[in-house]
């Protein structure tokens, strides 16, 4: 097994075509995420207790989003533009801050994605296709919220790649859920379970099926 990060795929005139190519060719939005915390806030506060209760708390998109904007800020000194998502880019394997006047700002450090182990089912022809892909997913998230605390939400585990090609174009949906490390306000020890979304469209440069592409890169 090969750990990859995530080409993706579209269709060519007569063959299937997987794309790798131009960053604007084929920005992924993270649409959604969404889960919950489950976390030791303070082993030392706990060490004599007779009992102890794990904290929970639960995540979105929208609270996600405040914990990589203001990281942002505390990294650059300038706050994102309001409307800013994020993206991640299948062919130079980035992601980043934008808006839809064109910001940009690297999120490496902040916000990491991967794709591990594709088994792949697709068919097409000359005209249009589809694909299904069955996979491992990673979404980490990291940083420090305006309340001055830290904050990382992890989802990893099983995860799907479903794409629509129509001649030159394609459009993706990649899914993950499933549970990693987590941390909920600075706390010690914790766990994330979720789910989360990336959606996006455009036209490939990549020719030939990916998934050989893939396994003899």
């Amino acid at each position: 097994m090969k750990p990859i990060k995530l080409l993706l795929c579209a269709m060519a005139a007569g063959a299937m075509a997987f794309a790798a190519g131009k960053a604007s060719a084929f920005p992924l939005k993270l649409t959604s995420v969404s889960g919950t915390f489950t976390v030791t806030p303070s082993y030392s506060a706990i060490t004599d207790s007779s009992s102890a209760k794990a904290t929970k708390a639960s995540f979105n998109l929208k609270k996600v989003m405040v914990v990589i904007t203001n990281q942002v800020f505390l990294n650059s000194g300038t706050n994102p533009p309001a409307g800013s998502y994020v993206v991640y880019d299948p062919y130079l394997f980035t992601t980043y801050l934008t808006n839809s006047d064109g910001y940009y700002y690297d999120l490496s450090g902040i916000v990491a994605i991967y794709i591990e182990d594709i088994a792949t089912t697709f068919k097409g022809n000359g005209t249009g296709g589809s694909e299904t892909d069955v996979t491992i997913a990673d979404l980490d998230v990291y940083g420090q919220g305006p309340d001055g605390l830290n904050y990382e939400v992890g989802i990893y585990g099983l995860g799907s790649i479903k794409v629509s090609y129509k001649t030159d174009k394609a459009t993706v949906t990649i899914s993950g859920s499933g549970a990693d490390e987590g941390e909920y306000q600075s706390s010690d020890y914790g766990i994330t379970k979720g789910s989360f979304t990336l959606k996006g469209s455009g036209t490939p440069e990549w020719s030939g099926p990916y998934s050989i592409y893939w396994e003899t890169d």
